[in-house]
């Protein structure tokens, strides 16, 4: 490993966290990026697998209890002040929009993204970032749910 740039979470295929974690979100977890491990429900894709590793460089970033407390804010702050639905505030936080624009991009994390940019770039824009469209989401979520369902069957 050259630097932080290139690290990667440990990835668990077929876990039973992401079911877990659905209890206390308002959205179907397909992945989830904790403590520098991945958990999938099922099998991922390239670019799930890109998703979380931006998740894991946000948490390098922040550390992991700077980056619970951003998440969370964020979340809140959606909930509570904007009046957001539940998934609307979810995909509105800074770390989902940057993990969303990008998580289709094989070189981002190689070359073009730029430590704690995230933190600033999508502060005031929620739901403005280029790749945040709802077609872009359903493309991810299909992926995700073709990977469920894959171990489900």
């Amino acid at each position: 490993m050259k630097s932080l740039r290139d690290a990667k979470p440990f990835f668990f295929e077929n876990s039973k966290v992401p079911v877990f974690m659905e209890k206390f979100a308002p959205i179907n977890i397909s992945a989830i990026s904790l403590f520098g491990f991945v958990f999938s429900k099922g099998t991922m894709s390239e670019r799930v697998k890109r998703h979380e590793v931006i998740h894991f460089q946000q948490q390098l970033e922040t550390g992991m209890v700077g980056f619970l407390f951003i998440y969370l804010w964020d979340y809140a702050k959606n909930r509570f002040v904007k009046k957001m639905d539940g998934p609307e505030a979810y995909l509105n936080l800074r770390a989902e929009q940057e993990a969303y624009e990008w998580d289709h991009d094989e070189e981002y994390l190689s070359t073009k993204r730029k430590r704690y940019e995230w933190l600033f770039k999508y502060k005031d824009n929620a739901g403005e970032a280029e790749n945040t469209s709802e077609e872009h989401r359903d493309e991810v979520g299909a992926e995700r749910s073709e990977a469920v369902e894959n171990v489900n069957a």
